[in-house]
């Protein structure tokens, strides 16, 4: 009984084996790291590992930094929300354990990782996948800071220095006040006061007495006027008070009469 356990498992286990073998293989080979500003060529390696010659058929991802060959972008189908991303494709006929190579050529124009998605290979209605990998790209040491490279005191900290404005909040204590750090974030902001905050402050309280003298004036001038128009409203209700008021006849005086 045990033996034929023994068997049955041997085969079971070849024939895994056997199934496992056909397929194809993905290598893709990429430096580790690069210069800003050089091109570079990534090289994906295909082998055949069925039994019979098969068509694969390979799709890398691209963006704008491919220079060659020209990816083929898709045009969004009705009923579609977006359009698939640029891809890079090609088709090849495979013998069996036969390799063959296919090459893109990128030029960065960020420093610092370049991420590369998995390559896509479909060879008899399978979908293979290969690794993602990620391409270093180092800085171009000029003594310059150039941040819309991505240049900053992490990625190019021979150009740029602590403190700099170059996108990047160090945080750290070195006496400048880093521009790219939010209130808060950079203890040299908060204990180092600029040079010039006596003459803000200043100019900051004469702004602050003008606006109070014009609230004042302003005030003023509203009470007087308020006083002129309550005085003249006064005196036209008297008169119209005294218009209305019914005239008395005039007195005559009554004295003796005397023989003529």
């Amino acid at each position: 009984m045990s033996l034929i356990c023994t068997r049955m498992l041997f085969i079971v286990c070849l024939l895994s084996g056997m199934a496992m073998a056909e397929g194809v293989t993905i290598t893709r080979d990429v430096p580790a790291t690069a210069r800003f500003g050089e091109q570079i060529r990534i090289t994906v390696s295909v082998t055949n590992h069925f039994n019979r010659t098969v068509k694969v058929d390979i799709e890398e991802q691209a963006d704008n930094d491919v220079i060659e060959p020209k990816p083929v972008l898709s045009i969004t189908p009705p009923g579609m929300i977006a359009a698939r991303p640029p891809r890079i494709e090609w088709t090849l006929d495979l013998a069996p354990e036969e390799t063959k190579d296919v090459y893109y050529i990128v030029l960065p124009k960020q420093v610092g990782d370049y991420p590369l998605a998995p390559t896509s290979v479909t060879a008899e209605g399978n979908l293979y996948s290969g690794e993602p990998a990620s391409i270093k790209i180092l800085c171009n040491a000029n003594s310059i800071c150039e941040p819309d490279l991505g240049e900053n005191l992490l990625t190019c900290p021979h150009d740029c220095k602590s403190g700099g404005k170059d996108r990047f909040c160090d945080r750290t204590s070195d006496g400048k006040c880093d521009p790219d750090c939010a209130p808060g974030y950079d203890p040299d902001c908060e204990t180092k006061p600029a040079a010039n905050g006596g003459l803000m402050l200043f100019g900051e309280i004469c702004i602050g007495i003008i606006v109070l003298l014009a609230i004042i004036a302003a005030a003023a001038f509203f009470i007087s006027r308020r006083k002129k128009a309550d005085v003249y409203q006064t005196l036209t209700q008297n008169l119209e008070e005294a218009s209305k008021r019914p005239s008395t006849p005039p007195i005559e005086k009554k004295g003796k009469n005397r023989p003529s």
